[in-house]
């Protein structure tokens, strides 16, 4: 039987595994193998030749220790210079801008997986006015408005909040992404 993501009653629903973290070790290196394997195929199309298995898992293992600059391209690469001896260029550069790209990926797929196992259904409906927390750490923020969207795949809401800048129409941004265990309350439910 399916587990409900939220009852309006405002308890949050029971959840046998914990939601996984976009940062968890499982997915940094499978988002490492993925950028490995494009680097070793630059290394080879400059004709170096490919890693042997402990290169291999030696970049792999830098690259997931030092995940702190995957959100920037040249530092990674700057770093990869460094710790392997190799010559960097603007090719590498974009390789390694890549990482990001690989991670959301990755991660997508284990959230797909998740929900999946769980059996997590979203109860909530556009229209509905909600209080959530949306984020994490000192980047945590309260959020109340109305759902615009809903992702049943990976378990969140899109909710519209005005005073949060947000627009109806138009550039910018619609909405903050919630997810569903961190549903407060319902304020108002169109049902």
């Amino acid at each position: 039987m399916p587990h409900i993501a939220f009852v309006a009653t405002g308890t949050l629903f029971d959840i046998a595994d914990p939601r996984p973290s976009l940062y968890g070790e499982k997915n940094l290196k499978r988002a490492a193998e993925k950028l490995t394997t494009d680097i070793e195929r630059w290394c080879v199309n400059l004709g170096d030749s490919s890693f042997s298995d402990e290169e291999y898992d030696d970049m792999v293992d830098c690259l997931v220790k030092n995940n702190a600059n995957w959100d920037d391209g040249y530092s990674l690469c700057k770093r990869i210079e460094r710790d392997f001896s190799m010559d960097g260029d603007s090719e590498l550069v974009e390789i390694c801008d890549q990482i990001p790209f690989y991670l959301n990926e990755e991660y997508l797929k284990v959230i797909k997986q998740w929900v999946k196992h769980n059996g997590i259904l979203l109860n909530l409906s556009v229209g509905d006015i909600i209080e959530a927390s949306v984020g994490e750490g000192i980047h945590k923020y309260m959020v109340q408005g109305e759902i615009i969207k809903l992702y049943p795949e990976k378990a969140e809401y899109c909710v519209y909040c005005e005073s949060r800048g947000h627009v109806r129409k138009g550039n910018g941004t619609l909405g903050s992404i919630v997810k569903c265990e961190n549903v407060l309350r319902v304020i108002r439910n169109d049902d």
